[in-house]
């Protein structure tokens, strides 16, 4: 496997040469064994003690600011995993460069998670319900702006890094796009369990909350290898979605539109039609699976994907 980290400084270089040299060979050989499992328990030690920590110190009613590290662990825990396979660390953080995917890919993205957002309130104007801009604001787009801004290079966007840079690409090149994007979906609700058991973070209940992530989880995926792994179109995709709402409903809402989740329907139905369009095997409408990030390419396709 490559050991360089090109791009990177001689002292950052040599100090992440000595500690892969000190590094057990027994561990590296497990996390060689199993990276996606690595990943994983990496990821969760790193927010959920993080997490618990806060929470320990200041309560459950800490404020949004103070979560924001907790949206780090997937990120973190794809670098050291990257760095204790001997990969290279510098390729894998430079996937975030690759923009190049076509305006088009950026607006569906951004369209399907606008919509999902909104369908609640979309529903409730078909059922007659009086819907506007959000009030309060006379500019409602300009809080949408930096509230996707602070996602997009602060949190929530990052986790990107880890879900789909680097558990998604491998998973699939074993088990397929849809399959691993689903496990990495189901993955990724597990990981907000602490927010949903404490009632903390405006999340929905479990049982509609699991299955919502997952079907967003398959449409990143989707847009991951659609693009060959363009990860600022699914970084971006995601921020689209943590965002406050731009539309609000003036008196009551509609009962219908209120009881079902209907950015959940609206993103399983989307997710149908993708798959039925696409392809379950790939998601990516020409057969190929994007190359892994970081690991030389010949590699890459030889070695299995846990």
């Amino acid at each position: 496997m490559p050991t360089g980290y090109p791009g990177l400084p001689d002292v950052l270089l040599n100090l992440f040469h000595t500690l892969q040299h000190l590094m057990p060979e027994t561990i590296r050989s497990n996390v060689r064994r199993f990276p996606t499992a690595t990943f994983f328990i990496l990821t969760f030690l790193f927010s959920w003690g993080y997490l618990g920590l806060t929470f320990g110190l200041i309560g459950t009613g800490a404020s949004g600011p103070v979560q924001v590290p907790f949206a780090w662990g997937p990120l973190f825990g794809g670098l050291l995993t990257v760095w204790l396979l001997g990969e290279s660390v510098s390729g894998w953080l430079g996937q975030v460069g690759r923009w190049r995917a076509g305006l088009r890919w950026y607006l569906l993205g951004i369209g399907i998670l606008v919509v999902g957002k909104e369908m609640p309130n979309l529903v409730a104007w078909l059922l007659g319900a009086d819907v506007s801009l959000v009030a309060g604001t006379e500019v409602p787009i300009v809080g949408y702006l930096v509230s996707m801004g602070i996602t997009l290079f602060v949190a929530g966007a990052l986790e990107e890094f880890g879900w789909r840079g680097f558990a998604q690409v491998r998973l699939q090149k074993q088990y397929g796009a849809v399959a691993a994007s689903l496990f990495v979906g189901g993955m990724w609700a597990l990981w907000h369990l602490p927010f949903l058991l404490l009632g903390v973070g405006g999340f929905d209940s479990f049982y509609v909350y699991v299955p919502e992530v997952m079907a967003f989880s398959v449409l990143l995926g989707w847009l991951y290898n659609a693009t060959k792994g363009a990860l600022p179109v699914v970084m971006i995709t995601h921020a689209a979605h943590n965002r406050p709402d731009l539309l609000g409903v003036s008196g009551q809402m509609p009962p219908l539109a209120q009881s079902v989740p209907w950015d959940g329907v609206f993103y399983v139905l989307v997710m149908a039609v993708v798959i039925w369009q696409v392809g379950a095997r790939t998601l990516s409408g020409d057969g190929r699976l994007p190359e892994i990030p970081g690991k030389a390419p010949a590699s890459a396709s030889q070695a299995p994907a846990e």
